[in-house]
């Protein structure tokens, strides 16, 4: 149901420092930490009610998927794993490629390489995930532009899905991947090496061109 309050109170109220702090976000804003799912809304709920409750979900789902987990990945804490996760939500397109993705992400990030997600940038410029980026978009100057800054951005990009969320606790184990690349089919080709990597760009390109 609609409560009727207006986006930008959403949004504003959503970026709001006492807030974030209130709910122990350490993060930008509330970015991601709104568990998309259904609600039942009376009218007239006030707007901070609706973000309280949404937080709540998210911290629910966060806590199922890390139960009787010793530690997880690198040591991250709830903002880390939803912002790998959100990045993992907005890669993947079918369900079982998401723990590969992840873990790819992983290694990336133990080596001390870019992450150069495609989505964070895509998320910089104010475009979907996966919106076509040209060259000059990959040297937009943000913190969440993962190809000129090292680390995961400042917070997630997008609110993930459950199973983002568990596909980063449960990456791939002992998987090798560092690169990937979209095949034009909602899959993706993976690869440990760079060589490896740019072979399976030529393929992919190919296999595009094949469906256009």
């Amino acid at each position: 149901r609609q409560v009727g309050f207006d986006a930008a109170v959403f949004d504003s109220l959503a970026r709001d420092p006492q807030l974030l702090d209130s709910l122990g976000v350490d993060a930008p804003s509330l970015e991601g930490y709104l568990a998309p799912d259904s609600y039942e809304w009376l009218p007239g709920t006030p707007v901070e009610a609706v973000l309280r409750i949404m937080v709540a979900r998210t911290r629910e789902r966060l806590r199922k998927a890390t139960t009787g987990c010793d530690s997880l990945p690198l040591d991250f804490g709830p903002n880390e794993l939803l912002t790998l996760a959100s990045i993992v939500e907005a890669e993947a397109q079918v369900h079982d490629e998401r723990p590969r993705i992840a873990r790819a992400y992983l290694n990336r990030l133990v080596k001390h390489m870019r992450l150069q997600a495609d989505p964070t940038v895509g998320y910089a410029i104010g475009r979907g995930p996966r919106s076509r980026l040209l060259l000059r978009d990959l040297r937009v100057e943000s913190p969440y532009n993962t190809y000129l800054h090292d680390g995961l951005p400042p917070g997630p990009i997008c609110s993930p899905g459950y199973r983002s969320i568990e596909a980063v606790v449960n990456a791939t184990p002992n998987g090798r991947d560092l690169y990937f690349v979209a095949r034009g089919d909602g899959r993706h080709m993976f690869a440990e090496t760079y060589a490896q990597h740019l072979s399976n760009i030529s393929a992919a390109r190919a296999l595009q061109a094949a469906m256009a």
